[in-house]
């Protein structure tokens, strides 16, 4: 052996801090999932609705420290008087839109009678694969709360795309025997299509690409980015999803024409996620998608008009697609 390849001091002192950072990094995030049940076992539904309470209920405005990485402008502080008027006219305008289509001059609301489609009959492959899909995403669920999020994944609007795509094959199944479940199939239709195709397309092109070229600054955590993103959970509703969905609004369901009604409920069910991020969430430290903040000015004004825009965008393309032959 030659005198360079012995060991030196630096050399041995270089492998013992490689061989410790897996176990410091496991350390780490056993700290802070301690530090955030901790601060959560702290804190009653009371909270939310006490006006003596401060709007963020968590220290420095991150859960358990998990998101530092945000700014600290983003986290705690006033929101901006750009982000509450665009807020309250976003209400405004929905709460009149749903006025119109609920009231006479709209009726009805839609066009097409939704108890009369003639859904797949039950044991068709149509109907079968309902079921079988169903039951397939039900697994996968099981693998999510099992998962290191656990519960917690429920707060993200992928799995929440990930549900509403379940309970639409749960009730298109259903609706060869239920009339009810037809109507709220239907209800769903673009709802669920328009989720799952914001989470297949902005994750794939837009977030992913981007942590991994900005966030994954050394070649191991780029590799461990790329293992996250093709492991079964991250592939199943991230990738696999629009492959469900299509099977499901397209093959397996009666084609009809989307209607206005539609994009207005698709956006009911997005404000509804909305509410829940920002008067949750935002409160008890939890930012996975720090662009909306509403403590920004131009920036969540841009944002939250792309995530609209991107709403309707999805419902030009999916009307196009989904027109019945005959019209």
């Amino acid at each position: 052996m030659s005198p360079q390849e012995y060991p030196t001091p630096s050399t041995i002192a270089a492998a013992k801090k490689q061989q410790q950072q897996p176990q410091q990094q496991a350390d780490t995030a056993s700290s802070k999932k301690d530090g955030a049940r901790d601060a959560l076992q702290l804190l009653s539904w009371t909270d939310f609705v006490n006006p003596h309470r401060p709007w963020v209920l968590v220290d420095n405005g991150s859960l358990g420290g998990f998101f530092d990485y945000v700014p600290v402008s983003f986290r705690i502080g006033p929101w901006s008087a750009t982000a509450l008027c665009y807020l309250t006219a976003l209400y405004y305008l929905t709460a009149l839109a749903g006025a119109y289509f609920w009231s006479d001059v709209s009726r009805p609301i839609y066009s097409t009678d939704f108890t009369r489609m003639q859904y797949p009959a039950i044991f068709s492959p149509q109907w079968c694969y309902q079921v079988t899909a169903a039951l397939w995403m039900v697994y996968v669920m099981y693998l999510i709360v099992t998962g290191p999020a656990g519960f917690a994944a429920w707060g993200t609007y992928t799995v929440q795309s990930w549900t509403l795509l379940w309970l639409r094959h749960v009730l298109c199944a259903a609706a060869p025997v239920s009339s009810a479940a037809a109507v709220l199939a239907e209800w769903l239709r673009f709802p669920t299509a328009c989720s799952v195709t914001v989470t297949f397309v902005v994750w794939n092109f837009l977030i992913a690409p981007f942590v991994y070229a900005v966030g994954m600054d050394t070649p191991e955590k780029k590799r461990g980015f790329v293992k996250f993103c093709t492991s079964f959970r991250l592939t199943q509703i991230h990738v696999f999803n629009v492959v469900f969905l299509w099977a499901n609004v397209y093959w397996a369901s009666p084609a009809r024409l989307l209607e206005g009604v539609d994009f207005y409920l698709a956006v009911i069910s997005v404000m509804v996620y909305m509410t829940f991020y920002l008067a949750v969430l935002d409160r008890i430290g939890v930012h996975l998608y720090p662009v909306f903040s509403p403590r920004t000015g131009v920036v969540v004004v841009v944002t939250w008009t792309l995530a609209l825009c991107a709403y309707l965008a999805s419902f030009v393309g999916w009307r196009h697609y989904m027109r019945p032959v005959h019209v």
